[in-house]
């Protein structure tokens, strides 16, 4: 099937609004998880459930500065008294909110 260079132009012009569609929506969806997310961790602070934390957001914030100055996870674990695999959960999370 041929189709004419007019044709073609009105198809990458729709394609183009569908792309912006497509981000609009993206967008959307992300904001809706965030929230859905933080009504959670409200609705279950409400009820206090779930595991309390093992460290404080003071000592997750300087394990992340830490971490940026280069000192492994296992160093951080022995100095925090946590185990390796609980700073990479916390060095993955900060990854996240980087993005």
């Amino acid at each position: 099937m041929i189709i004419d260079k007019e044709e073609y132009e009105n198809l990458l012009k729709e394609l183009e609004t569908y792309k912006c569609v497509v981000q609009a929506l993206q967008f959307e969806n992300d904001k809706i998880i965030k929230e859905n997310k933080e009504l959670k961790e409200k609705l279950n602070k409400k009820y206090n459930a779930g595991r309390k934390k093992k460290l404080s957001d003071m000592e997750i914030e300087s394990i992340r500065m830490y971490r940026i100055q280069g000192i492994s996870m296992r160093e951080l674990a022995k100095m925090f008294n946590c185990s390796p695999a609980t700073i990479c959960h916390i060095v993955k999370e900060n990854e996240k909110l980087e993005k």
